[in-house]
């Protein structure tokens, strides 16, 4: 039993050691090197167990990067939580090249889901796979080129979740996962109905931290 026990402790131990958790409150830039990215994540529950919901606070987002120079071998995963609007942020990591590499969604306030993408070529997807581990992967073989500049705005990442049917995952849970991409919605409806007025990310933390330095000296 301590033979199989010591190899998934070493393995959840690799995990945590590279996750970094982040605070709510955006601080100030440590140097001239590092970067902010900002974003928003918005899934909607399109009916499993017979629910419609938007969910916005408290989703898991794992992001997963590597700075400028080095290779895809050579990455760091970063677990960090949405606010009450969705609305998260990563500050203070190296300029380099970062992707959303998957989140965990709560379910009707019941169970969760991971929502993940491979990131194997230019075209994104996301879908939630077969086997839900207790903690996503940081494998990434393609990273996006990097934006310029101090402040990442990936804008509003939007997943539709549904039930499934003729190939259903987890919990019945559709494997397909409907992925959009908005730079901000104004009096929006995506497709449960519930109306969307978020500005883009740099616009909301511009709001709550008026003073953060990383905004008006990336200006």
């Amino acid at each position: 039993m301590k033979k199989v026990i010591l190899p998934i402790l070493l393995l959840m131990l690799f995990y945590c050691s590279s996750m970094e958790p982040t605070s709510m409150k955006i601080t100030d830039p440590l140097d001239n090197e590092k970067i902010i990215i900002v974003g928003c994540l918005i899934a909607e529950n399109m009916g499993i167990d017979e629910t419609y919901e938007s969910i916005e606070e408290g989703t898991e987002i794992v992001i997963v990067g590597k700075s400028e120079g080095s290779s895809t071998e050579d990455v760091k995963g970063y677990h960090i939580k949405t606010d009450e609007n969705g609305y998260y942020f990563l500050e203070n990591v190296p300029k380099g090249n970062y992707v959303i590499k998957g989140a965990r969604v709560f379910i009707a306030n019941s169970f969760s889901v991971n929502v993940i993408s491979e990131w194997r070529t230019l075209e994104i997807s996301y879908f939630v796979p077969y086997l839900q581990e207790e903690l996503i992967r940081h494998d990434v073989n393609y990273f996006p080129a990097s934006p310029k500049g101090r402040v990442y705005n990936w804008g509003i990442t939007y997943f539709g979740l549904s039930k499934g049917s003729e190939d259903p995952g987890p919990a019945g849970v559709s494997n397909h996962v409907l992925y959009q991409h908005y730079l901000s919605l104004n009096n929006q409806k995506i497709n449960i109905g519930k109306e969307y007025n978020k500005p883009d990310p740099v616009t909301y933390f511009k709001q709550i931290f008026p003073k953060s330095k990383w905004f008006y000296l990336s200006e």
